[in-house]
């Protein structure tokens, strides 16, 4: 009888805990104003079955990544390839070239993430930032894949050559950082913000990307 009690009690247990699971992808699209490493690495297989398919992440960066990821239904099954290399800038996304004139649902995306940067930009890598402003700036480029995947080539090619001109890439990187907001990211994109801007100024950027001020005022609104 004491058994039979055990096994019940037992099962009570695990049915219960299922609509917790099953929140799981709800809740990590929601606002949250810091995310934890120690209880987001609880959820990390869940996580990668969710939100890793078709694409390919480094394992260091795999939980900011994928709670990233999460902010970003639209871009589930969409096909990211994540790559650490050398280059002057922190962070850069692009489709890739070879699958430009594929339809949508087969046109690849590469986000870049340097190894290495100039040394009064160090501020800026990946590797210098906290965890959520990681996860806030994978969300920005996130966000640039977003507005990619909804247009077709030819929009594609006219905006890259349209971003040479200071005033476009200006809006562009601006509204890229509303459509983070607007996915939930704002307390991340915040992190980042706060970590990069003033390194942003000194390299001439600063101008791209909201300011700590401009997030913080749209997070009170």
């Amino acid at each position: 009888m004491l058994g039979r009690l055990y096994y019940y009690t037992f099962l009570l247990i695990i049915l219960g805990t299922a609509p917790m699971r099953a929140q799981l992808p709800e809740h990590y699209r929601g606002l949250h104003r810091s995310y934890q490493v120690k209880e987001d690495s609880n959820y990390l297989r869940a996580l990668r079955a969710e939100y890793g398919q078709n694409k390919i992440v480094p394992s260091a960066l795999e939980l900011p990544i994928l709670i990233a990821l999460a902010h970003y239904p639209e871009l589930k099954e969409v096909p990211i390839h994540f790559i650490l290399r050398k280059q002057k800038i922190a962070h850069s996304t692009r489709p890739d070239y070879y699958s430009l004139f594929n339809k949508k649902r087969k046109r690849r995306y590469v986000v870049f993430i340097s190894t290495e940067v100039a040394k009064e930009l160090q501020g800026t890598t990946t590797w210098s930032l906290p965890y959520n402003a990681r996860i806030g700036v994978m969300g920005h480029e996130l966000a640039h894949i977003a507005w990619y995947h909804q247009r077709n080539a030819f929009q594609l090619i006219g905006a890259g050559i349209a971003y040479s001109f200071p005033g476009y890439r200006q809006r562009f990187e601006q509204a890229t950082d509303q459509r983070t907001l607007d996915h939930h990211l704002a307390y991340q994109l915040l992190a980042w913000s706060r970590a990069v801007h003033s390194l942003h100024i000194r390299d001439g950027r600063g101008d791209l990307y909201k300011s700590p001020a401009e997030i913080e005022n749209l997070i009170a609104d």
